[in-house]
Formats: structure tokens, sequence, C-alpha cells
């Protein structure tokens, strides 16, 4: 890895290297889209984030990374996937450095001294390599839920810049979403489209018309088929703004079932 051409380079190597941290390891969806091993669905304010570095130095650092073929990058409006190029080969030289840390047996030339008591102390051996092992095991699972912990933070992101309301900032919205639902997890795919289709039917309304993201959430709106039929009859009234919760007319409060709170 030393022989890497940009090893010794702070912001190409934090780059890169979490990159490699955030790919997926195996083929999987984000958002509806397909993310394959290797790949890592992110943004610029999403690494900014996570490694402290200024957009025009990570901006920099993506460029050569990119022209020297360690990635490539596909861009939209809203996220972009990066392609770690030969993502395998870098899983591969990790394995090899795992097992070349592995603690060795003894020498053959103190095995006379330490036979005569070997068996006594095998237990103990043993039960410290388990030992060993399992706080190994806990570290690595801690490793990969902190990655997956700041991969789900990116992608919900994503979704709070798509969400057309009213908005407090990234770590407030996603304490508050992963607070009030226990199934968060299985929910996050769902936002962006849902938002998406909320940003497309609140097209051209006033903002005072729009739910502020924190209601949003805290509703599960993105349970709700929005119509795009804007002029919905209730009670012998035009809901103009009903899918949204407001009565046209200024009366109050319109819940889907059709009670009013003023």
């Amino acid at each position: 890895m030393t022989e890497w051409r940009w090893y010794g380079l702070p912001n190409m190597m934090a780059v890169f290297i979490h990159l490699l941290l955030t790919a997926n390891h195996k083929d999987g969806y984000s958002f509806g889209v397909e993310i394959k091993r290797g790949q890592v669905m992110t943004s610029e304010d999403g690494i900014m984030r996570s490694i402290k570095i200024k957009r025009g130095a990570l901006r920099v650092c993506l460029k050569k990374l990119e022209e020297t073929g360690e990635i490539i990058r596909s861009t939209t409006n809203k996220y972009s996937i990066i392609t770690i190029c030969n993502y395998d080969s870098y899983q591969s030289a990790t394995e090899s450095n795992n097992q070349q840390i592995a603690i060795e047996q003894p020498a053959d030339e103190h095995q006379p001294d330490i036979k005569p008591t070997s068996e006594e102390h095998q237990p103990a051996t043993n039960k410290n390599n388990k030992n060993k092992k399992n706080d190994k095991n806990e570290e690595n699972e801690r490793k990969e839920e902190s990655i997956t912990l700041q991969k789900a933070k990116e992608d919900f992101e994503i979704f709070r810049k798509a969400y057309p309301g009213k908005k407090r900032g990234l770590d407030t919205e996603f304490a508050n979403f992963k607070k009030k639902h226990r199934d968060w997890q299985e929910v996050l795919p769902l936002l962006l489209p849902a938002a998406q289709g909320y940003a497309e039917q609140t097209r051209g309304k006033p903002k005072e018309y729009i739910k502020h993201l924190q209601t949003w959430i805290n509703n599960r709106c993105w349970e709700i088929e929005y119509s795009n039929d804007n002029s919905e009859q209730s009670n012998g009234r035009n809901q103009t703004y009903r899918q949204n919760g407001i009565s046209s007319a200024g009366y109050g409060l319109q819940m889907p079932d059709g009670t009013e709170y003023h």
C-alpha cells in the first residue's frame, strides 16, 4: 500500500480510505437505486462532514482519483455513485494482512522447557485466544455498525435536501427520525421517493401549506399516497390543500378522515 502513488498525501488518503470503508461489501439497493459491491452512494456534503475536508480540496481529490483510475463517478443533481476500481483486490490485501498479524505458537527451541506443564496451561491459553478472538469480532462489529450508521445518515441527508418543506439541521432531523420510528432502518429507503412525490404534488404551492419535515416524519406521511387532484370536495367545500392537512378556505386543520380542528 505504501507504493500507492497518493500515499503520504493526507487529503487523498482520507478520501480514498473513506470510500473504501463506506462502499457496499455486497450488492444491494439504496433509495430504490441498485448499488453493487464496491460502490457507494454519497454526496460531497456527506464526505465533507465525515472527514472534515473543504469542498475545493475534496473535488481536487476526487478528480485525481478518477484520472488515475482509482474510482469511477456517476453523478446526478441529488447524489453520486462512486465505483472503486479493483475493489476486490483491496479486500484480499486486508485479509492477508490480518492473517499475518495472527499470534504464532512458541518456537520449537522453547518446547522442552514448557512441555511438562503444557497440558495444565492449555485450557487457559485456549480461553485467552478465544477471548481475543471475541474482542476482535466485537470491535469489527462496532466498526461495521458505525459505517452502516454513517451510510444511513448520508442517505437521510439526500432525502432531507429533496424534501420541499421547512426543515432543521441534519443531526436534529436524523435523531428525531430514529427516535420516533423503531423501524427507521426499514423505512429509510421509502423516504426519498415519497419526498420527491410530495415535492411534485406541492410544486408552486405557498410554503405555508407544505408540512414541516418534522411533522411529515412524525406522522409517517411517506405512507400516504398523494393525489394529483387538488380539487377534492369534502363537506361541501373545495379542499385545495387537503392532502397537506390545511383547508383552502382557512377553516383549520383538515385530517385525512375529514375531521377538522380549529
